[in-house]
């Protein structure tokens, strides 16, 4: 995710960079190399093009939407009653979630007392990912 302009700027500039090495792979011939280490490097090419044109145009969107396209920043307030929600509809208890994030059944107790005031954001992302998974293991491989 491009953060700032200057993020921006050299972003730019390094697409600019990856686009000449990816004409210079299709114009230039290389006949020492085998035929799949050609292929892969191509790949490779084409898809920091895509990843590095993605945040660009991640960016720009942004930029030119403004905040009426963006979520409610309050939507954090909302985040602790949400994992809290995602637990119960997952018929998990605390220990159960606990045990699934690797973390002591009490200090889970404890976020969930204090609605994750105390628990850092890569903990909460972290017990948010573990929840997300486990609705995912939970749900029907295929529609019938």
């Amino acid at each position: 995710m491009i953060k700032n302009e200057k993020q921006y700027k050299i972003a730019k500039a390094n697409l600019e960079k990856w686009l000449k090495n990816l004409e210079t792979y299709r114009s230039t011939p290389l006949p020492n190399l085998p035929e799949w280490v050609l292929k892969e490097q191509g790949i490779t090419i084409t898809e920091q093009v895509k990843q590095i044109q993605a945040e660009i145009n991640e960016y720009e969107n942004t930029v030119a939407a403004g905040i009426k396209a963006l979520p409610d920043p309050k939507l954090v307030d909302e985040l602790p009653a949400l994992l809290i929600k995602w637990r119960i509809a997952q018929h998990l208890t605390q220990k159960d979630l606990a045990a699934l994030a690797g973390i002591h059944e009490n200090l889970l107790q404890k976020y969930e007392q204090e609605n994750y005031s105390g628990a850092s954001l890569r903990t909460i992302q972290h017990i948010a990912h573990v929840l997300r998974d486990k609705g995912e293991e939970s749900r029907p491989c295929c529609a019938q």
